[in-house]
Parts: C-alpha cells; structure tokens; sequence
C-alpha cells in the first residue's frame, strides 16, 4: 500500500482506499459465517438455502469490486487524505459487513417475510435479477474504462449499454444487485445497506450529470436520467 504526501497532509491512492473497503465484507461474512460459534448461542449445523445463496452472492459481488479496482477502473483523482479512509470504510465494514452478516447467518434464519420470494420460482427470479445486475454492471464499468486512457483524466459522453438512458447505469445495475439480496433474504440489515448506498449512489448520479451538462453542454443527451431510468 502507497502513502504519499500532499500539501503536509498524509494521503493514500483511490485505489487502495477502495482495496481497503471492499476487503471488509470479504474477511467479516466469512467470519460469521463459518464461525457461528462464536458469535450466537449456538452453532449452525446446516446453513438453509437462503444463507448459502446470500453468502455465494455477497462474496462474489465483493470479489468482482476488488478485481475492478485493480484491472479496471481509471480515477480521475489520485489521492484523498488517509484520514478519510475510516470514514469511507464504515459503510461497507460495517454496514454491508457485520450489520448484514450478524442477522443473514444466525442461527434458525430462514428469511420468508415474503413468503412467495422463498419458492423455488421466487429463489430462482431473485438469482437471476442478481445475475443480470452483476453482469450488466460489470459491462458498463468495462465502457467507462474504455473512455478514459490510462494515465490520462480524459472525460468524455459514455454511450451504449445502460448509457442512453441513465448517467450512471453502473449505480443503477449495482442498487438492483442489491434489492434481488433483499428481496431474497427479507433481512431488514440488508434493506439498510441499500437503502443507504442507493441514498450515496444517487448523490453521486446528480452531480454526474450536473458536470457532464456543465463540460459538454448541447452534446450531453438531456433526456438521460440520473440513476433510474425514464424516473429519477
């Protein structure tokens, strides 16, 4: 990990910061997970259905983040203050760490708010609004990354899949991974994270568009939505 020194206050890379958040979920679910023993009265014997798809899945979410910041994306920004690593760090170790895994992996959690979402036609709609989701995320931060030479801050109109509709059709494909998580566990911690991030996300989507009107003006399409299409 590089630490460099800016204007007498200790920074780190972009993308360490984003190795270092996304390295929680990885190390805390697993924790929970395997180690039920020591967190809860008793220790699960057998993980149901729900949990082992949940664990599959936030697991291989985290894992194609940390393999993104490290083969794919570009930052326009170097570097931020250390400090603002523990900031930063709190919405996933936390949030989409223990919050999510203490509750998804206790023992006796069978999920069923929804009871129709728990069928086999339900479990299988949730897989596969995940997977699409994933998929369609993972194509739009490969167009990002084609737009922005490497070792450049060029900015430019991103256009194809998901683009000609929404701005950040990356958020939107991320926040759809998210409910087909909660809409298959019916955990109240994971609705949290959701909601929290979709709240960040969308924030982040504004000001996105707010800066591609502002740089290339008429040749911005207007018709583009921030975050969700055709709505917000």
């Amino acid at each position: 990990m590089v630490f460099v020194k800016v204007q007498s206050r200790p920074q780190i890379s972009w993308r360490n910061v984003f190795i270092v958040e996304y390295f929680g979920p990885l190390f805390i679910h697993p924790l929970f997970y395997f180690g039920s023993k020591l967190f809860y009265k008793e220790a699960i014997v057998e993980h149901t259905p729900v949990q082992k798809i949940c664990f599959l899945f936030i697991m291989i979410h985290f894992l194609k983040r940390e393999f993104e910041t490290v083969a794919i994306h570009r930052f326009s920004n170097n570097s931020m203050p250390v400090r603002n690593i523990f900031k930063n760090s709190f919405h996933y170790w936390v949030l989409s760490g223990i919050n999510m895994a203490y509750w998804i992996y206790r023992p006796g959690f069978t999920s069923g708010h929804v009871p129709a979402l728990t069928s086999t036609i339900g479990m299988a709609f949730c897989c596969i609004l995940w997977v699409y989701s994933e998929v369609s995320n993972f194509l739009t931060h490969i167009i990002l990354r084609n737009l922005r030479p490497a070792g450049t801050r060029v900015r430019k109109i991103p256009y194809g899949y998901g683009f000609n509709v929404v701005t950040c059709p990356n958020y939107f494909f991320e926040t759809l991974g998210w409910i087909a998580i909660c809409l298959l566990s019916g955990s109240l911690s994971s609705w949290l994270f959701t909601i929290v991030a979709f709240a960040q996300m969308y924030q982040w989507a504004v000001k996105k568009r707010r800066n591609y009107i502002k740089e290339f003006g008429d040749a911005f399409p207007k018709n583009r939505t921030a975050i969700i299409p055709f709505i917000l």
